[in-house]
């Protein structure tokens, strides 16, 4: 673009005030021209190669972690809904039967939930 009057002309060697990032695209530019008149591949130093990390592929789902439980046999545990509140009116074998866990019914919504929790296989007996 422009320059503005009191703006200086920076030459190509000019490393000065630059960000990190503008520092290593310099370096890397750099270190390209001089490649140009090698015949072995450009070898970068280590501080200036990202580390690569492989991804797992889907994240594990934090609200399924906290709601199920991948029991010893590989089948999925749920707790029951409607002992929080409003008790007042429940018998009390109802408000522990809502205590107690229970397991996931369905085929399809138990294969859903394996996939949010990233577990794909069930144990065989």
């Amino acid at each position: 673009g422009k320059r503005t009057p009191g703006q200086a002309r920076r030459s190509a060697g000019d490393i000065v005030n630059l960000s990190a990032a503008n520092i290593t695209m310099s370096l890397l530019w750099s270190l390209g021209r001089q490649s140009l008149f090698r015949t072995s591949p450009l070898k970068l130093p280590s501080f200036l190669t990202p580390t690569l990390r492989l991804k797992s592929g889907v994240k594990t789902n934090s609200g399924c972690k906290k709601r199920f439980r991948v029991r010893g046999n590989g089948s999925i545990k749920r707790g029951r809904s409607g002992a929080s509140h409003n008790t007042g009116f429940k018998t009390r074998q109802r408000v522990n039967r809502l205590g107690s866990s229970t397991g996931i019914e369905g085929k399809a919504m138990e294969q859903r939930i394996r996939k949010l929790l990233g577990v794909y296989s069930k144990k065989s007996m």
